[in-house]
């Protein structure tokens, strides 16, 4: 009776040798079998020490790494950065009134604007915004394309901005629990790094967040579209979205002790002014996810 040489976290390794295959021998594999007789003398040539199996292991990785990857492998496992979203303000929070400053004010907001049209164009035609399916693409000089930033129930973004809401307060109540899987299951690198730090803070407190609704209306303020990223996959998810969301809500985070009560009164309800960075890697299933966070600043 024959036992096979290799243990089981070597089954790569032994997979690859049992059959012949004109790729690996290009790079010098050669098909080998190993039995073990009731002596312990090993036949094939197969390494029998645990130190030549680590070495034959590791030569086989090297192999696999030399082999050639399928196209885009490398471009579709990267981070993607952070796209040129712009946070609009309001003329009257300008902290300057000079010529310039209104200029690359204005400048920036007009930009936008159109950037916004542009991309919003071409995630309707990717299929790629929730809650909106049409069976003929949109035409692109449907005044739809210039409702970003609109509230209305029947806009383009309207599905999009629930699922917004209902993941800004999913993610404060997990960070306020501890639960650090349903953090995970929203958020993405960079802003799943900070959300988790938050989650590692709450071990020695007990935080109480409550939600009292928003002061303002949800709405989305850029959106960018990259496309192209590899020509092998399907047009509709060669694409990488990110939507800049704005949240003018009501909260209240109370720190409790961890063993105790509270010696004073609940934090009462405050303005919280948030712009959050979705993104959506066109090519995966799955929901859009909390990227980022940006502030606004001054032209």
């Amino acid at each position: 009776m024959s036992v096979s040489l290799l243990p089981s976290r070597h089954l790569l390794a032994r997979r690859l040798l049992s059959a012949p295959s004109p790729l690996l021998a290009a790079h010098g594999v050669r098909h080998r079998t190993a039995v073990i007789t009731k002596k312990g003398a090993p036949k094939g040539g197969i390494p029998a020490t645990e130190e030549e199996q680590l070495a034959e292991q590791v030569r086989v990785q090297e192999i696999m790494e030399r082999m050639p990857k399928p196209m885009g492998y490398e471009i579709l496992s990267q981070h993607v950065p952070l796209l040129d979203h712009h946070v609009p303000i309001r003329f009257g929070q300008l902290s300057k009134w000079n010529i310039p400053t209104i200029y690359r004010w204005a400048y920036g907001n007009a930009k936008n604007w159109v950037f916004n049209a542009y991309n919003l164009f071409q995630l309707a035609q990717l299929q790629a915004i929730p809650g909106y399916e049409r069976k003929r693409p949109p035409s692109r000089f449907s005044p739809q394309i210039f409702g970003t930033s609109s509230t209305r129930k029947h806009a383009w973004l309207a599905s999009f901005i629930q699922d917004a809401n209902e993941t800004l307060i999913k993610l404060n109540q997990a960070q306020a629990q501890g639960n650090s899987r349903i953090v995970a299951s929203i958020t993405a690198n960079p802003f799943q790094k900070v959300a988790r730090q938050r989650v590692h803070w709450r071990r020695d407190v007990n935080p109480i967040w409550k939600w009292y609704g928003e002061l303002d209306a949800t709405r989305c303020v850029s959106i960018r579209l990259m496309s192209g990223i590899d020509p092998s996959l399907p047009k509709n998810r060669d694409a990488y979205a990110q939507i800049l969301v704005r949240f003018n809500t009501l909260q209240s985070l109370t720190y409790y002790p961890k063993y105790g009560k509270l010696n004073r009164d609940p934090e009462k309800p405050g303005r919280c002014v948030e712009y959050l960075v979705f993104e959506k890697k066109l090519w995966q299933d799955g929901p859009w996810l909390i990227r980022d966070e940006v502030f606004e600043r001054q032209p």
